[in-house]
């Protein structure tokens, strides 16, 4: 998925849902959002979408001052199922790398089956099928 400012993805949960399916373990998010948006949004949506979704969210970033004068935020990401922040590069080029537990991921997910009980494609007032 890729997250433009003022786009589908980060800043709105369905935008993830629609790609994370039950067994998905891992979500990329990339993202190209001007700074003030990036500052005040980036970390808190990403970190919401890891929760919400039970799952690792890895999420480059576009950072500097671009040929047309326009300024991106940065702030590459990897964030765990329940929300922390594994690695960050703020800015700048370079690489970041962060482990994954499946394993403690699986059993976190087997505790809290809310992703079984979403309702994709269900209208809000329609009953959730027996």
């Amino acid at each position: 998925m890729i997250w433009y400012e003022g786009g589908p993805g980060a800043t709105w949960p369905d935008g993830v849902l629609g790609w994370n399916e039950e067994t998905a373990e891992t979500a990329a998010e990339v993202m190209v959002t001007g700074v003030p948006t990036g500052r005040a949004h980036w970390e808190t949506l990403l970190r919401a979408r890891a929760i919400e979704n039970l799952c690792y969210v890895v999420a480059p970033a576009q950072w500097g001052t671009h040929s047309s004068g326009r300024e991106t935020y940065g702030d590459t990401l990897v964030v765990d199922y329940w929300g922390q922040v594994l690695a960050r590069l703020p800015s700048g080029i370079g690489v970041i790398t962060a482990q994954f537990d499946l394993e403690r991921q699986a059993e976190t997910r087997a505790r809290f089956p809310a992703l079984e009980n979403r309702r994709l494609g269900l209208p809000a007032d329609e009953a959730v099928p027996a």
